[in-house]
């Protein structure tokens, strides 16, 4: 199996753009699934730091956003920053990466 890369992780995101999430849990994290997406062999990089409230993660055969460090078995891709003041998830959420 080889290593996902991050143009893989770019893609597979870019091909979620507009598409509603699968699952979600209010104001907490949501989730889309796609099977593509494998976590990848080498250890995340991307440590807890205050001030970062949300993150970015893989999970095999998904990707998600989360305001909780504490998930097992996820791979933390990004520190993610809203561009406005109020940031929520709230149900069908949808994805975009530039």
């Amino acid at each position: 199996m080889r290593r996902l890369i991050d143009s893989d992780i770019v893609k597979n995101i870019k091909s979620l753009k507009n598409r509603p999430s699968n699952t979600s849990s209010p104001p907490y994290w949501v989730h889309w699934e796609e099977s593509k997406i494998k976590v990848p062999w080498t250890p995340s990089q991307i440590k807890k730091r205050d001030g970062i409230e949300w993150y970015l993660y893989c999970k095999g055969g998904g990707i998600g956003v989360t305001s909780s460090f504490n998930h097992r078995y996820v791979f933390f891709l990004a520190e993610m920053i809203p561009e406005t003041s109020g940031f929520e998830i709230t149900e069908n959420c949808k994805i975009e990466i530039e």
